[in-house]
């Protein structure tokens, strides 16, 4: 892909000044957001403007003495608005001093409030100054403080202070590993395959680049027009298919829909190179092999987030080489085409931090989706950063089991082309100019699409406002159908029918402005998935026989959806999501395999000549790594000493019996270094030393290792695999 440059405008200057979200975002999480979260130039100048209107700043000072000594004398009426969960413990309102202190602080809030609406500032200024006051502002909330949280006070009455104890034990858990926000989900109660994305269905497609999935039919007849669908590229695709009752995918299956998902692979240094033309090409083949399975001409192209940017940028070139044909229409669910103005976040990139933010990720070869999902969190710090801070830290709980938070903590990476890709295409704004982005070497003009397209956004989402999304519908050339959901960015998707809560608004006139739009809408109770079943039934043909197997003569399933590179999940833990024993940390540790006969090149690392290292394409300096670890070894000597006092039998015998409990409990399960002789023996995952056909862990060849956790399906021995040893990988 390559982004047409065009001369310095004052269009192009007023683009610069506003900035744009997609490269914002990608510039904080490749920089990291602390810097966002600090006094700047803005706030310097915010404080200039306040000192130049001397007049204004002392009525809104004057205005907060007056509040406060109301409150002091308990004539105030201060409250904290409906809906704000912080101060609902009965002890913030029964106890004075506790009740004026949480007027005192809402009265201070909104005098800050007041004071940067009051100052003279460009948007761009009052932005940075906003977002770094309101991160103040929270922080500084009384709830945040033990003990003067009445909840955390009784919580450290009620368990003698050990609340209070195992609060400080997951802070400092939180704050030993990347990227320091507090843990958000509780992970254990979910697997993925399992309880989450387990809509049966099949791998019928695998490359370098990405898996497709053909879900089983599950009505005896189908619509003969298939959909597939393109997820974004930070995150995992089944977001649209949690769980059962709760997924967008089997929604369309029991509606007759043939749906086909693209999962992308977690990228790692290996595929820097991999940039928006090789995703454009992953969805022209899963498009081949959709029509090829199918045997229909046309299919729905569907894209989710970025994954829409890629869906929408590939019809493009598919109109503009003449192949429009097929595509039967075009459904974008939360993509931000136009990226002018997007959100808070825009407000914190400029070229200097543009080039910065690609040579970071072009350092490593990706940008992790750990740094993208901090990023996310501290956009909306009461709901995702302090609430788990009250919840954890204070009253020393486990945080929730919720399938939409796992998922968010199920992050993968991008890969550095790629990244600098979407900050090119971010930061001219090219999509909306015609020939300004070019795919696969063609030229594209998103005017040219002239098939039907339906668009979705979440009028509550702080990642991709629906404005934004909104004027996707003047830049597309045919029929497009606009739906605001009344939700969030990810609850805007799993929207299933009979929730009392769900509606959205829908309006058949479109204007260019996203706000006359919204005031001349129609509200409709219901989720928007009837809509847009409704809509897609006119557009993908006639009713046909359901196909009784998945795949087609060439393309066979090769795995259970959904598949290998679902699958694969980077360390939970460092995104603070469990501790350093928790079962999903272990297995996340273990290592791929390098892709068929592909070695360990990154970084122009020594590869090691040992056998089963160099199988794995492990580096030498890891080999290293591995053999130097005093206090793991001596942790190993203390479970041997404990081992000899075990009986001998149930196939562990004599000191085989020592050196399974020593792999199985003390060594990583990602590898193990066995020094019980002189020979030097390696143990990857489940797979076996050849020159040692009793296992390492002794007993029958292939028997599990004692204390070890349920691993995830091995991968097909024709599968391509990915990362080198030492990274934890998906």
């Amino acid at each position: 892909m390559s982004v047409a440059t065009s001369s310095p405008t004052a269009a192009g200057a007023d683009l610069l000044e506003h900035s744009d979200s997609l490269d914002s975002m990608l510039v904080t999480a490749a920089l990291g957001p602390l810097r966002n979260l600090l006094p700047g130039a803005s706030t310097a100048r915010w404080a200039a403007s306040l000192a130049g209107r001397p007049v204004v700043t002392a009525r809104r000072l004057r205005d907060l003495g007056t509040e406060s000594a109301r409150i002091l004398v308990g004539t105030s009426s201060v409250a904290p608005p409906r809906g704000d969960r912080r101060f609902t413990d009965s002890g913030w309102t029964q106890n004075p001093v506790l009740r004026r202190l949480v007027q005192v602080y809402l009265s201070t809030g909104a005098t800050i409030d007041d004071l940067v609406d009051a100052a003279d500032l460009n948007p761009r200024d009052r932005k940075r100054v906003r977002f770094f006051l309101e991160n103040v502002v929270e922080a500084c909330s009384p709830s945040n403080v033990p003990l003067v949280n009445p909840a955390s006070a009784k919580a450290a009455i009620d368990t003698a202070g050990l609340s209070l104890v195992r609060g400080g034990k997951q802070l400092a858990t939180d704050l030993a590993t990347a990227p320091r926000v507090p843990e958000m989900v509780d992970v254990t109660g979910f697997e993925v395959g399992e309880n989450i994305a387990a809509t049966p269905g099949a791998v019928v497609l695998r490359t370098d680049v990405f898996e497709l999935i053909q879900y089983t039919p599950q009505t005896e007849q189908v619509y003969q027009v298939p959909m597939l669908i393109v997820p974004p590229t930070i995150n995992k695709y089944y977001a649209i298919d949690l769980a059962p009752g709760r997924s967008m995918i089997e929604h369309g299956l029991q509606e007759g829909r043939q749906m086909f998902v693209m999962s992308w692979r977690n990228p790692d240094a290996r595929h820097a190179d991999w940039g928006f033309d090789t995703y454009a090409r992953a969805i022209l083949d899963g498009l081949d092999a959709v029509e090829e399975i199918t045997g229909s001409a046309a299919t729905v192209l569907g894209g989710l987030c970025s994954g829409g940017i890629l869906a929408t940028s590939v019809a493009g070139y598919l109109a503009a080489v003449g192949r429009q044909d097929r595509l039967a229409a075009l459904f974008l669910a939360v993509t931000v085409i136009d990226q002018a103005g997007a959100g808070t976040v825009s407000a914190f990139a400029n070229p200097h931090l543009l080039a910065q933010a690609k040579r970071r990720s072009a350092d490593v070869g990706y940008l992790d989706g750990r740094s993208l999902a901090e990023m996310f969190a501290w956009l909306r710090p009461r709901d995702l950063i302090w609430n788990y801070w009250v919840n954890n830290y204070l009253l020393g709980k486990r945080p929730p089991s919720f399938d939409i938070l796992f998922w968010n903590a199920d992050t993968t990476r991008m890969s550095a082309a790629l990244h600098a890709d979407f900050l090119d295409l971010a930061q001219a704004n090219a999509l909306t100019r015609a020939g300004g982005v070019t795919v696969l070497g063609v030229p594209i003009d998103l005017a040219q699409i002239t098939v039907d397209s339906y668009v979705v956004a979440g009028i509550a989402d702080h990642i991709t406002p629906w404005q934004n999304c909104y004027r996707t519908t003047g830049l597309l050339g045919g029929t497009t159908r606009f739906v605001l959901s009344n939700s969030g960015h990810v609850a805007a998707l799993v929207n299933p029918p009979g929730n009392p809560k769900s509606s959205y608004h829908v309006n058949d006139s479109l204007s260019a402005d996203p706000q006359r739009w919204l005031a001349g809408a129609q509200k409709e109770s219901g989720s928007w998935w009837t809509d847009v079943s409704q809509w897609l039934a006119t557009r993908c043909g006639p009713l046909t026989d359901a196909p009784t197997s998945l795949g087609g003569t060439r393309l066979t399933v090769l795995d259970e959806a959904p598949g290998t590179y679902a699958r694969r999940r980077q360390s939970v833990a460092a995104f603070g999501l469990a501790g350093p024993h928790h079962p999903d940390r272990r297995r996340s540790a273990r290592s791929e395999p390098a892709s068929g006969s592909a070695q360990f090149s990154g970084h122009g690392a020594r590869p090691c000549r040992h056998p089963q290292c160099r199988r794995v394409g492990r580096p030498r300096a890891r080999h290293r790594r591995l053999r130097h670890r005093p206090v793991l070894l001596r942790a190993a000597a203390a479970v041997r000493q404990a081992a000899r006092r075990l009986p001998t039998g149930a196939g562990l015998p004599g000191q085989d019996a020592r050196r399974g409990l020593f792999h199985a409990a003390v060594l990583p399960p990602a590898r193990a270094v066995d020094r019980g002789g002189s020979a030097h023996r390696h143990r990857l995952g489940d797979r076996q030393d050849e020159q040692h056909p009793q296992g390492a862990h002794g007993g029958r060849r292939g028997a599990r290792p004692v204390g070890r956790q349920r691993d995830p399906p091995r991968l097909p021995r024709d599968a391509p695999h990915g990362g080198h040893g030492g990274s934890a990988h998906l």
